[in-house]
């Protein structure tokens, strides 16, 4: 609700899953820089944000974010989950233990032409 009315949301990413997803939920929409990886670096953050509001992110686009994200579109939301299944069963099949990935559109900045 609140991404959706524009109010920044911010978090430090952990190691456990709880922890992660608030990071996985903004990364989705496109919000990965009010992310952080360590809890200074999310108290600089916060500071910055409150007394710098209004030059951080321009109000249309902080409420445009959410809605224009492949979280709010669920065909691209399907096709995402998708890519992440193969890619949990290509790791299984080729005997790799468990590990993380990034899952991103071909055509996208981020994709490097393969499943990540």
């Amino acid at each position: 609700m609140q991404l959706w009315s524009g109010v920044p949301i911010i978090t430090c990413a952990g190691e456990h899953t709880v922890s992660r997803l608030c990071a996985s939920l903004l990364h989705g929409i496109g919000l990965g820089d009010l992310i952080t990886d360590r809890f200074d670096d999310y108290v600089t953050l916060a500071i910055d944000l409150a007394t710098h509001l209004k030059t951080q992110r321009p109000e249309g686009e902080a409420r445009a974010a959410p809605r224009n994200a492949s979280l709010s579109t669920p065909a691209r939301l399907v096709r995402n989950l998708e890519r992440a299944y193969l890619e949990m069963w290509r790791i299984h099949e080729s005997g790799e233990p468990p590990r993380s990935f990034n899952v991103e559109e071909p055509g996208s900045f981020a994709a490097s032409g393969e499943i990540r």
